[in-house]
């Protein structure tokens, strides 16, 4: 785009290469793209905020994270993707000085909100799988409004020299007509270095954050794939060996154990309260089964194991009693799994963004420091901005492939659903509920 300008001091434009869009073809195909990504982009973020807002299922902390994502994409589809495609068809700017200014402005604003609130939800996530009892008390509806506040602040400040440092600027053409240019045109910003340090501050630093946390978060999660014992069979004929923790909490100390159970059902996992387990002993005590009064242990025909996990902070005080609790094993199970599907689809969102983002920096980072090598053929640069813009079109297609509850809220509130609704007979229409 603007690397078919020069700026010394008078302005002079001269072609640095052979525009590719002067092939018919050429010109074709990336209308096409461009206005393919244009039209997922505008309608996948609408759905996305359309369900979000309309749809109980998807209120939660993340996906309001998530809407804020949305719109920072929408803003990409509406201010950016259509005039860069306007700049590669026609060299001169014509869609006038403010606009020139609102581009850059709302693409570094609209950038900068989502590389910060890709790394709030990476940090929300952490605390709330490593520190879940924490996390209510953190994430309080105010904290979140504030967060969300700042970080558009923050993008907003960090953007606002774009609109000092673009501006149109007019020359007479060899026909001798007079022809904008939105161009950078102040000297008192060496774009070198900011470029180099919106690499560094905007990508490398984030990106190795959102790493390090999304490691440890799978660290966390993955390491429960232990607790997939729960429901392994041993044999085929034998009875099926359930598993259950239990936790015992003593003022001076919390310690777990986990009992196998024979012949126990996941229904009957309720939290029941028996005799004291002692944390030192190896025996068990007999337990009963949530809503009835048969003994679940019998010496002739089960068995029942103890193995205790004592915390590494248990004092040494553990002859004192403490209530043992079973948890519902399907519930547990499902929430882990339910948590490794988002952090799935979050990683999926940060490593597109990643992928996507990282052939415009290369552009830019050639272009100011104005290293030559092959990427400077004229395709290379409608290529870079395809490919970033893709970004904020793919973000809705990657929620509808990683979380059922977003295809499920995109189809309810899909403007074809509404469409076939509208014309159906009074008499067939479905009522759907939320969940």
């Amino acid at each position: 785009m603007e690397a078919n300008l020069t700026w010394n001091g008078t302005f002079s434009s001269t072609r640095t290469f052979a525009s590719p869009f002067e092939c018919y073809y050429v010109r074709v195909i990336f209308i096409v793209l461009y206005g393919s990504v244009f039209t997922i982009c505008i309608l996948g973020n609408l759905m996305v905020l359309t369900a979000i807002v309309r749809s109980v299922r998807l209120r939660s902390l993340t996906n309001f994270f998530l809407a804020n994502l949305a719109i920072a994409d929408f803003s990409v589809g509406v201010f950016c993707v259509l005039p860069t495609l306007s700049t590669f068809l026609s060299q001169a700017w014509l869609l006038g000085r403010a606009m020139c200014k609102i581009y850059y402005f709302m693409w570094n604003l609209s950038y900068t909100v989502s590389i910060l609130i890709l790394t709030a939800i990476a940090v929300e996530r952490y605390i709330a799988i490593r520190f879940p009892l924490k996390a209510r008390g953190c994430f309080t509806s105010k904290r979140l409004i504030l967060t969300q506040v700042s970080i558009w602040l923050i993008a907003a400040v960090y953007s606002t020299p774009y609109i000092l440092i673009f501006d149109t600027i007019s020359t007479v053409n060899m026909d001798g007509q007079t022809v904008d240019y939105c161009f950078y045109r102040n000297r008192w910003i060496n774009m070198k270095m900011y470029t180099t340090a919106n690499f560094i501050a905007w990508y490398s630093i984030p990106l190795l954050i959102m790493t390090a946390i999304y490691y440890c978060i799978s660290k966390v999660l993955w390491k429960t794939s232990s607790a997939n014992r729960f429901t392994s069979t041993k044999g085929m004929g034998k009875q099926s060996e359930k598993y259950a923790f239990t936790s015992s909490s003593q003022s001076s100390g919390l310690g777990s154990q986990l009992i196998k159970l024979r012949g126990i059902n996941e229904t009957d996992c309720d939290i029941v309260q028996e005799e004291p387990l002692s944390l030192k002993s190896s025996r068990a005590y007999p337990m009963k089964r949530a809503h009835d009064c048969r003994p679940a242990y019998s010496a002739k025909n089960h068995f029942l194991r103890v193995t205790s996990f004592i915390s590494r902070h248990e004092s040494t005080n553990t002859s004192k009693s403490a209530p043992v609790e079973l948890c519902r094993l399907g519930n547990t199970m499902k929430a882990v799994r339910s948590r490794r599907k988002v952090i799935r689809l979050l990683l999926a969102v940060v490593v597109l963004f990643a992928l996507c983002v990282l052939p415009h920096h290369i552009r830019l980072l050639l272009k100011w420091w104005e290293i030559k090598s092959a990427l400077d053929a004229g395709i290379f640069s409608p290529i870079s901005f395809l490919i970033l813009y893709s970004n904020s079109a793919f973000n809705p297609v990657l929620y509808a492939l990683f979380s059922a509850n977003f295809r499920k809220s995109f189809k309810e509130f899909s403007p074809l659903r509404f469409l076939r609704r509208r014309h159906r007979p009074m008499l067939f229409q479905e009522m759907h509920y939320s969940v």
